[in-house]
């Protein structure tokens, strides 16, 4: 038993540290995305506020950045940011490019760190090393998930505390005490910075505890779990979010509104039309999740998934006070899979109540997959259970073979897997949804001009990208052969990437089609995500 654990132990840490060293060979490949200079900016208003609170003296690096007073995003969470800004200061890292590398590796370094808890989440649950490996062998296999893994600081890093916070919530649900609250208190509040949707976690904690208390079962740890939770909670979360230092309740109430009636003008393309983000339907989420999620996996999501609506279904229908058994749950497994339904439906039920302003896909509930992908496990792990026993490892392999399409699909389109759809949309996604909204292949288009014009060239756009920022993401010896203009009739070679963020723009479209010929495109699928122009007017 003993070496047969040792086995199962060794092949868990040759999994997480086959994934450590992919992370840092592969960082560097992949693009920078629109949004990633704001995050920054932000990090560094974080790090200057803090400086200034504490009268610790900066360099004119920290100094160019505005004051949080005057910044327009403040109060944004600041856990990935702030440090990320730390990190490049103190390293001292001067070069444009090295700075978002930096940031790359640093992001998913809390994507890794999120797998491993993520793994010792599905073992609390299924109290197996193989699902639990099999698990976060899914969430890795989900080229969506992997690629924004590098890039993407607001929804995956939130993802990646959720899946730890998550954890930490379970374990104070399942033995409350005051140790558990503390732990449970830190890494709600470190989500809490990020988003405020962290806070759906203590409600989850007050209802469960709550039934508990009524179930007459360790009333006095509870009370003091629940006391320790209302007091510790707060306080690490003032700690945690710099912006609420100064004026912790009215701060927090600002960024409550200011998150509550958010609005932005732009537009989504969505099933083949232009929609404002705040007037997207109700199935806008769901519609994306189940177009980009593989389809075996929401096979198993929804068998999983069904699974456990039935069973409390007939827990609840079959309720009576002579029966013995007569609870929502019955052991703290199913207790569990009751908070990670929770956990999964709750959020998506609000943000269609509300009438949340939406873009770009689904990536702003990136972390809920997690319990999408426990649905599934749970799949297996009843499918499992059902058959004989002789049959357990065939089906087992067949699951992992079944995974071989997502792995070979990512490698093949490494590094633009973010632009992954299932078969569900029969290859004509580029007709329906939006592809590569955050214009990360911009950067190859500019680097495949900067390899073959000997000298300076001019380039426009077309589309939501910010050209100067690829420019300067470039290799040094690239950029200065880079002119732009924001003028196409003036550009030797205009990119475009079929995101119009302010609706079609028919009249640029209809210019080039007329004055330009396609040079150079960057293809997912066989389906153009980016692609260069060269003017024809031009020798």
């Amino acid at each position: 038993m003993q070496k047969y654990l040792k086995y199962k132990y060794i092949f868990s840490f040759l999994f997480f540290l086959l994934l450590f060293f992919l992370g840092i060979n592969i960082y560097q490949d992949f693009g920078i995305s629109i949004d990633e200079d704001n995050t920054r900016t932000n990090g560094f208003v974080g790090l200057k506020y803090i400086f200034d609170i504490f009268n610790i003296n900066y360099t004119s690096k920290i100094s160019i950045f505005p004051d949080i007073k005057d910044f327009p995003e403040k109060g944004i969470g600041y856990l990935f940011d702030v440090p990320a800004a730390f990190i490049e200061y103190k390293l001292k890292v001067e070069d444009f490019r090295e700075y978002f590398l930096l940031r790359h590796l640093t992001n998913f370094i809390f994507f890794f760190i999120g797998v491993i808890f993520f793994y010792f989440l599905l073992f609390k649950r299924f109290n197996s090393f193989f699902l639990s490996l099999l698990g976060c062998l899914f969430l890795v296999a989900s080229p969506r998930i992997f690629a924004h893994s590098f890039f993407n600081n607001k929804d995956i890093v939130f993802m990646s505390i959720f899946i730890i916070a998550t954890y930490f919530t379970l374990v104070l649900i399942e033995k409350p005490n005051f140790y558990n609250s503390i732990m449970a208190s830190i890494f709600i509040a470190l989500s809490i910075s990020i988003r405020i949707l962290g806070s759906i976690l203590p409600v989850v904690i007050l209802f469960f505890l709550l039934i508990k208390f009524l179930r007459n079962e360790n009333k006095r740890k509870i009370k003091i779990s629940l006391l320790s939770l209302l007091f510790l909670l707060p306080f690490f979360t003032i700690i945690f979010y710099p912006f609420l230092w100064e004026s912790p309740i009215s701060n927090f109430l600002f960024i409550f509104k200011k998150l509550a009636n958010f609005k932005i003008d732009i537009h989504n393309f969505y099933l083949g039309e232009y929609i404002k983000a705040e007037h997207v339907p109700w199935h806008y989420s769901l519609i994306w999740i189940f177009s980009t999620t593989p389809v075996f996996y929401l096979v198993l999501f929804l068998t999983g998934f069904v699974t456990i609506i039935v069973r409390m279904y007939l827990r609840l229908v079959n309720m009576n006070d002579n029966k013995k058994f007569n609870d929502l749950w019955r052991g703290k497994k199913e207790m569990f899979d009751l908070v990670f339904l929770s956990l999964l439906i709750i959020p998506i039920f609000l943000v269609i109540l509300i009438n949340s302003s939406l873009y770009n896909g689904w990536r702003h509930l990136y972390f809920l997959y997690p319990f999408i992908i426990i649905q599934a496990i749970y799949a297996i792990n009843y499918i499992k259970n059902k058959i004989k026993k002789n049959y357990k490892y065939l089906i087992f392999i067949f699951i992992i073979l079944m995974t071989v399409p997502n792995i070979n699909w990512m490698i093949k389109n490494h590094p633009h897997q973010y632009v992954y759809f299932n078969s569900l949309v029969n290859k004509k996604f580029d007709k329906y949804f939006e592809l590569d909204y955050w214009g990360l292949s911009i950067n190859e288009n500019l680097r495949y001009l900067s390899k073959i014009e000997n000298n300076e060239f001019i380039v426009s756009n077309i589309g939501n990208m910010d050209l100067n920022l690829n420019k300067k993401f470039l290799e040094p010896k690239f950029r200065k052969k880079v002119k732009i203009t924001g003028n196409i009739e003036e550009a030797d070679y205009v990119i475009i990437n079929n995101i119009y963020w302010n609706g079609y723009e028919s009249k640029k479209i209809k210019y080039l089609n007329e004055n330009y010929t396609k040079f150079f495109e960057v293809k997912v699928d066989g389906k153009s995500i980016s692609a260069t122009y060269k003017n024809n007017l031009k020798k």
